[in-house]
């Protein structure tokens, strides 16, 4: 199976799940992520560079287009393919468990700490699809703590995972923040 294959897996699973206790809510696969805010020098003007990452599923509610908050001073890339800030109430970055290595964890784990530092509302799950690869709980302790949740098996724990997206959405309606 594909990352793109177990994507689309993934996102159907969870979107026939939430659909009917949230069908305000949006999963898209694929989608730009406001993930950093950066001062910088553009052509002798100090600006505001917005700096986006690509994550594979999304789920949100709710986004700012980007020309609403266009100005001067601040930046924004011509990549950015939305024209949208996506305001995130959780991201699930997907690995496919044979290609995965201790350097996703660290990478994605830098990730999810700068994402949350912009929207301290949104859970980060890395998920791998299952498979022969094993990690030892130490290795698993240093290199994912900056994940709200670790899932390293999709077909075994893929109820688990909608469970906790569940309470996590929940509680964010609690909070009036969907």
């Amino acid at each position: 199976m594909t990352e793109t294959q177990f994507s689309k897996k993934v996102r159907n699973y969870i979107e026939s799940r939430l659909k009917d206790k949230y069908p305000s809510l949006k999963i898209k696969e694929r989608v730009n992520i406001l993930n950093n805010l950066t001062i910088g020098n553009i052509r002798n003007e100090w600006k505001i560079i917005l700096g986006f990452l690509e994550q594979d599923i999304v789920i949100y509610k709710d986004a700012i287009d980007v020309n609403e908050i266009k100005n001067d001073r601040i930046f924004i890339p011509r990549g950015t393919k939305d024209k949208k800030i996506i305001i995130p109430l959780a991201v699930l970055e997907l690995k496919i468990s044979d290609n995965l290595i201790t350097h996703h964890f660290i990478t994605y784990g830098v990730i999810a700490r700068e994402l949350k530092s912009i929207f301290p509302h949104c859970v980060y799950y890395f998920i791998s699809s299952g498979g022969k690869r094993k990690f030892n709980p130490e290795t698993l302790l240093r290199h994912t703590k900056e994940f709200d949740r670790v899932f390293l098996d999709w077909s075994r724990e893929k109820q688990n995972i909608v469970k906790n997206l569940l309470l996590h959405l929940d509680h964010l309606k609690e909070m009036k923040i969907i």
